[in-house]
């Protein structure tokens, strides 16, 4: 390094510093109310990356944590050939599709108010015995998983980084517009 330069060294959050925010200091989310503290992961790096929303310049902490136990997880997204075999599990399928469309479609800051109906259905699943909900990112290619508990995972320091956003890619599409 020649004499002079200045190298950014940091260091990524750890630990509590990195999990879910506590009481009173959590906010609402697709599938908790303010207030209530859960713990968001993706599965992979990217999809962590999109979730946060960050700008270019911005650094980003990255954590691995691991379930402590054996979880019991709600998923939504099932192949529609498990239930082919009447219309009556047809329409079971129709209902299960809807609630993977209500967890992966994409909600701007402003409609944070649409999260109403997710959050119910968290709550039922929390009465129903479930650790968390896993979700097709509506920002990213991974699976999301929220989960009721943030006590049920523990940190993994040896996964730990810190990520700078280079860039943002957008992807866009006409919108009709009625005179």
């Amino acid at each position: 390094m020649p004499h002079g330069e200045v190298v950014r060294v940091s260091t990524p959050y750890k630990g509590a510093a990195i999990g879910a925010r506590l009481p009173p200091d959590a906010t609402a989310g697709r599938t908790n109310r303010e207030g209530v503290s859960v713990l968001y992961l993706a599965s992979e790096v990217q999809t962590t990356l999109a979730e946060i929303r960050p700008h270019p310049g911005h650094l980003i902490s990255l954590g691995g944590f691991r379930a402590k136990r054996n979880l019991r997880i709600a998923r939504f997204d099932l192949p529609i050939g498990n239930f082919s075999s009447s219309d009556d599990r047809l329409g079971l399928f129709a209902n299960i599709y809807h609630i993977d469309w209500l967890l992966r479609f994409p909600i701007i800051p402003e409609e944070r108010h649409r999260y109403a109906v997710t959050q119910i259905l968290a709550d039922i699943l929390v009465r129903r015995g479930f650790d968390g909900v896993a979700y097709r990112s509506s920002v990213g290619t991974g699976v999301n998983l929220c989960a009721f508990d943030p006590s049920t995972f523990a940190f993994d320091e040896s996964v730990s980084a810190v990520k700078q956003v280079e860039q943002l890619h957008y992807t866009f599409s006409n919108v009709d517009m009625n005179d």
